[in-house]
């Protein structure tokens, strides 16, 4: 079972690497490992699996892998890497909507 720490303020949920593939797969994301690099990509589905259409950063556009995975905004399937300023994109055009 994934281990989730919520940090209040912010409602942030934090959970150990060990378990990301674990939870990922709970909320309906699809981690395959690819033959070539031997890195585990994640799909938002199966046909995106089966057309090699990986999830890429909201923020930047990277693939994302288990290594590089950042952030999933609660209640979407909007996934970010760990690069701050992908995030922050994020928190930015939300910030601009709700005006």
């Amino acid at each position: 079972m994934a281990e989730l720490i919520t940090i209040e303020k912010t409602n942030i949920s934090l959970i150990h690497p060990l378990r990301l593939k674990e939870l990922l797969k709970k909320v309906g994301i699809i981690v395959e490992e690819n033959i070539d690099s031997k890195e585990e990509i994640l799909y938002l589905n199966k046909e995106d699996v089966k057309e090699n259409n990986p999830i890429k950063c909201g923020g930047c556009g990277n693939i994302l892998n288990l290594d590089n995975f950042g952030h999933l905004v609660h209640g979407s399937k909007i996934l970010y890497c760990k690069n701050p300023s992908c995030f922050n994109h994020f928190l930015a055009n939300k910030k601009i909507k709700m005006r």
